[in-house]
């Protein structure tokens, strides 16, 4: 029985695709397809075995591959010449020879289908062919385009839950300067509010002390005239802090009205103190 009925023999009994091929010795790297089992004629679309029998095996290849197989042909056979027999070029990542390898092949009808390929150099005293063996990876592809896609996904999403974690840490740090200056201000502010009662208990503790003496020297202190040149004095003075303090923020803005409402809470009761009746001679 010669090698290539064995080759048959097997092809037509393995759940796997195969090509039979001749090895060119004229140099040429010309490959034509001597057999062809079945699983090979339903992987690239063929309607019989015998459709694929003289076809040219650049015809399976994508269109990159096969301009350059013919010289990778030639510069194999004209090697495997020299060194008295066939070849393993594993090393060598651009060929198929000896090894598997991943690559797009081309149906009947000319379209794309991902497959895996190993090429055998099987010979004996006699005879020599290459013997292509073919795995459809279509599902592979899906499969692994999905998982690419997840990965990618998932990328993206802690990209995204980063920046959102960014984002709330600057929002925590506003929200804690905020605070600081919100209670700072209060401290001011009730700084300020004490110091004003303490004013007031003073007003008041210098008009109970004069209770029972001369009407003529009791009161505030102040004769109208002069109650009437302070009270100016503080219409005066809000009205140019009105105008100064306008570009400062908000909260100091605050504070400022807070004193000037005290300081003419103040001025009315001195006022009122001035022109009540029983304080005249």
């Amino acid at each position: 029985m010669q090698v290539i009925d064995t080759i048959r023999y097997m092809a037509d009994r393995v759940q796997i695709a195969m090509v039979i091929g001749d090895v060119p010795t004229d140099g040429s790297g010309n490959v034509n397809i001597l057999y062809a089992n079945e699983p090979a004629c339903e992987l690239f679309g063929y309607t019989k075995a015998s459709d694929m029998v003289g076809c040219d095996v650049r015809s399976l290849m994508a269109p990159e591959i096969a301009n350059g197989h013919k010289g990778h042909v030639a510069g194999y056979v004209a090697q495997s010449k020299t060194k008295g027999g066939t070849m393993m070029l594993r090393a060598n990542k651009d060929r198929i020879m000896g090894t598997w390898r991943n690559l797009q092949g081309v149906r009947l009808d000319g379209s794309s289908v991902e497959i895996q390929v190993h090429v055998a150099d099987i010979k004996n005293e006699k005879e020599r062919y290459f013997v292509g063996f073919f795995r459809d990876r279509t599902g592979e592809v899906g499969r692994e385009e999905e998982l690419s896609k997840a990965l990618e996904d998932a990328h993206d999403a802690r990209n995204d839950a980063q920046v959102r974690l960014a984002q709330l840490e600057d929002a925590r740090a506003e929200a804690e300067i905020a605070k600081t200056k919100s209670e700072a201000g209060l401290q001011r502010q009730e700084t300020l509010t004490k110091q004003v009662s303490l004013l007031l208990d003073n007003l008041g503790t210098s008009r109970r002390s004069g209770d029972g003496a001369d009407r003529r020297n009791m009161g505030t202190g102040f004769d109208r005239r002069q109650m009437y040149v302070i009270l100016l004095f503080v219409i005066v003075t809000m009205g140019l802090a009105t105008v100064l303090l306008g570009g400062l923020p908000t909260e100091t803005l605050h504070v400022a009205e807070r004193i000037l409402l005290v300081l003419t809470g103040v001025v009315a009761a001195l006022t009122a103190g001035v022109l009540d009746p029983r304080n005249k001679k």
